[in-house]
This record gives C-alpha cells, sequence and structure tokens, in this order.
C-alpha cells in the first residue's frame, strides 16, 4: 500500500477542516443570538401543546 497517500488525504481534509471550523465559528457567532432568542420561545410553545 501507499503510504503517501492517505498523509495526502489527511492534509487536504486537514486544511479543508480548518477552513470549515473557521466557517463554522463565524456562522456561529452571528447566529448565536437568534439561537438564544429563538430556543426560549420554541420551549414555550412546546411547553403550551404539551399542556394541551
Amino acid at each position: 500500500m501507499n503510504t503517501s497517500l492517505p498523509l495526502m488525504i489527511i492534509n487536504t481534509y486537514g486544511a479543508f477542516g480548518r477552513f470549515q471550523l473557521n466557517n463554522v465559528r463565524l456562522m456561529h457567532q452571528k447566529l448565536m443570538p437568534y439561537l438564544q432568542r429563538l430556543v426560549p420561545s420554541l420551549l414555550g410553545m412546546l411547553r403550551k401543546c404539551s399542556l394541551k
């Protein structure tokens, strides 16, 4: 088995993974305020539905 191929894949995936991670962090920072507002209202809706 060629040993350089897995390393190449890992390196490419690693770079891509880091890039994705940065994107996810940015998205998370943008979405967090919305999530913090949405989650309580969603939970409230769920509670109302379960009480019926």
